[in-house]
């Protein structure tokens, strides 16, 4: 029997490494991903697979993505492809999703590879 539900929202290097570990240990795992073609390799790791699409005027997604105990956000901001600007605008549409969810266990990861070697 599973322990608990987490979804983990952008499933990208640390999102991915993140949902395999708890996979192993008999956590039901969410996966969230923005492109069709990746949801058959989060799918074939065990991990439910969701399309997720936020943008800073619009959302897409599944309520059920957000049906969870614990709510994991990878997605940092691209500042190679200047999207800071829209990265506070997808933030507020993720929050609105979690307050109707109701999720109340929140983990947000925030990584970039310039600011570490810094």
């Amino acid at each position: 029997m599973p322990l608990m539900t987490i979804s983990i929202l952008g499933c990208g290097w640390y999102g991915l490494a993140l949902a395999k570990a708890l996979v192993k240990e008999g956590v039901t795992v969410k996966g969230s991903t923005t492109s069709t073609e990746k949801m058959g390799l989060l799918s074939a790791e065990d991990i439910q697979s969701y399309l997720v699409q936020v943008d800073a005027d619009r959302q897409t997604f599944d309520p059920e993505f957000f049906q969870c105990d614990i709510l994991v956000i990878s997605i940092p901001p691209r500042f190679r492809q200047s999207e800071t600007a829209d990265y506070l605008p997808k933030i507020k549409h993720i929050i609105r999703a979690i307050e109707q969810a109701r999720i109340t266990k929140v983990i947000y990861t925030s990584f970039h590879w310039r600011l570490w070697r810094s």
